[in-house]
């Protein structure tokens, strides 16, 4: 029952897929190919710019900030946080994706002009400022204009300043989301009809609000692409995430931005690879894996990785290699590799056996390493 039961649902979700296979392929100036160091910008501005840009294996870097650390007060932002690394790009002939975390990331004096909400499932990440002191995450209620109008603000100066940059790549498309760039809410099922009852939390409220975040970054980053972050959420039914909201974020983002919308997901890396079979998920998974893996057929799709660095021979050889087949198998063409694995911060040489899985990664990607 449960195997007949997945492919029911992978046949619902092909068919309820947007028509953009209908179109024929995509446009290949669009479509990133290649693989990125998912690097934290304020330890790249701390520490030093790793190894990374000068590497033949990897081909520019995906920068993660917090909107708090970028622009702590209004109108006061701090650009040294991306152009330094974007000075090594540029020296090296690489590009720099850029990523901004909005929700609770945001910066107090937005949170404190925002209706909110007190998550209890979870705390800051380590070496963060909470936004209060018993260092819970709060949530600034992201379809209301007291917080969207900042976030415009914001989006739009980051497009004037780089949207006609030649080494910067695309723009993590995010605001709405929960958790750090990614579409999700870290909410326990448990607390999630307080998180509905007081924030007036629905499908239709979140949606609206990624409308509005699509429509205004079409304005803005007007001929380059937009990566977003693909996630279940809970809809309007009870806590189980769905894939409501997904699919109308997605459909929608492939109506304004065709074929520079890109769409990654957190799903296929090797930790994630070691717990769960990816050609036969669990229930709980298996929605979004399915679709996923269909939605190559029509977009440009990509892979967050991480891997057991403690190991990383086993880890090369084993599920991170796996997660990369896999991603192959499922027409991805760029992946997103954490920094902190190439060579952690204050390293001067990156890990060899990293240095042999990268490689073999890029020459099914059909490039080439010097």
């Amino acid at each position: 029952m449960k195997i007949v039961s997945l492919w029911v649902c992978a046949a619902v979700l092909l068919a309820v897929a947007p028509c953009r296979a209908q179109s024929g392929p995509v446009d290949e100036q669009w479509r990133p190919r290649g693989i990125y160091s998912l690097m934290w910008a304020p330890h790249a501005l701390r520490q030093g710019v790793p190894p990374c840009f000068e590497l033949d294996y990897i081909d520019g870097a995906t920068l993660y900030m917090p909107w708090a650390e970028i622009e702590p007060e209004p109108g006061n932002i701090r650009w040294e946080l991306i152009d330094n690394c974007l000075d090594v790009a540029r020296r090296e002939g690489k590009v720099v994706n850029l990523g901004f975390f909005g929700g609770h990331y945001a910066p107090q004096w937005v949170i404190d002009n925002c209706p909110t909400w007190t998550n209890p499932s979870q705390h800051m990440h380590a070496g963060m400022s909470a936004n209060n002191a018993a260092a819970k995450v709060v949530y600034p209620l992201p379809w209301t204009d007291e917080y969207l109008d900042p976030w415009f603000t914001f989006i739009g100066k980051v497009a004037e300043r780089y949207g006609d940059d030649s080494n910067v790549g695309y723009l993590m498309l995010s605001g709405p989301g929960g958790q750090a760039i990614e579409m999700g809410y870290r909410i326990k099922d448990e607390h999630f009809e307080d998180f509905r009852e007081k924030s007036g939390y629905s499908a239709r409220k979140i949606i609206d609000a990624w409308k509005r975040v699509i429509d205004f970054y079409a304005k803005c980053w007007t001929h380059k692409p937009v990566c977003i972050n693909i996630a279940m959420i809970p809809g309007d039914k009870g806590t189980k995430k769905t894939m409501q909201v997904p699919l109308a974020v997605e459909a929608y983002a492939l109506e304004v931005f065709g074929d520079r919308a890109l769409f990654i997901n957190t799903y296929l890396n090797a930790i994630w690879f070691e717990k769960q079979d990816m050609k036969k998920p669990g229930d709980h998974a298996a929605p979004m894996v399915y679709h996923f893996r269909a939605l190559s057929n029509y977009a440009t799709t990509g892979g967050e990785m991480f891997w057991s660095s403690s190991e990383p021979d086993e880890s090369v050889n084993g599920p991170l290699g796996g997660a990369l087949q896999v991603g192959d198998e499922w027409g991805m063409t760029f992946f997103h590799v954490y920094q902190s694995d190439i060579a952690p911060f204050g390293a001067t040489e990156p890990r060899p056996d990293y240095a042999r899985a990268m490689r073999q990664e890029r020459e099914r990607l059909g490039l080439t390493s010097e």
